[in-house]
C-alpha cells in the first residue's frame, strides 16, 4: 500500500530528476551552440587561409615523421616542379631531402631531429627552375 509520504517521494524524485534533466538539456543546447560557433570559425578561418594560399601562390604541406609520409596541396608539388600531385605516401622524408639544396641538408636533418624532439623551425632552398633555388620557410 503506498501512503502519502511515499507519494509525495515520489513526486519529490520526479520533480528533481526533471529539474536535472532540464539542466542537463540546457547545457548541452549551449555545447552545441559553443561547437556551432567554433566549427564556423574554423570555416571562416579555413576559407581566409585557402584565399591567402592561392592568392599568393603558395603551397602547404605537413610532414609525418612518424609515418614517413606527407600531406601536401597541389601547389606545393606545383613548386617543386610536378604538374600533378604526389601521392602521399610517396613523399617522406627521403624524397623530401633529395628537394633540399644540398648545402642545406645538414641543417635541415639537424631541424627534423629538433622536431622530433619538439623543436620547429624549418627553412630550406627548393630548386625554382634549372636556373636556380629559391629559398622557403616551413
Amino acid at each position: 500500500m503506498t501512503t502519502r509520504d511515499d507519494t509525495e517521494n515520489i513526486a519529490g524524485t520526479v520533480g528533481s530528476l526533471r529539474l536535472e534533466l532540464a539542466a542537463y538539456r540546457l547545457r548541452v543546447t549551449a555545447l552545441e551552440f559553443s561547437l556551432e560557433s567554433a566549427e564556423e570559425a574554423l570555416r571562416e578561418t579555413k576559407a581566409a587561409l585557402e584565399f591567402s594560399l592561392t592568392s599568393g601562390r603558395i603551397g602547404d604541406w605537413d610532414l609525418d615523421l612518424i609515418t614517413d609520409t606527407s600531406r601536401r596541396s597541389l601547389r606545393h608539388d606545383q613548386c617543386f616542379g610536378y604538374d600533378h600531385s604526389i601521392p602521399e605516401a610517396d613523399w617522406g622524408i627521403a624524397v623530401f631531402m633529395r628537394h633540399v639544396h644540398p648545402d642545406d641538408r645538414a641543417r635541415v636533418e639537424a631541424s627534423l631531429r629538433g622536431a622530433v624532439r619538439g623543436f620547429a623551425g624549418l627553412g630550406r632552398r627548393i630548386p625554382r627552375d634549372l636556373a636556380g633555388w629559391q629559398r622557403a620557410l616551413a
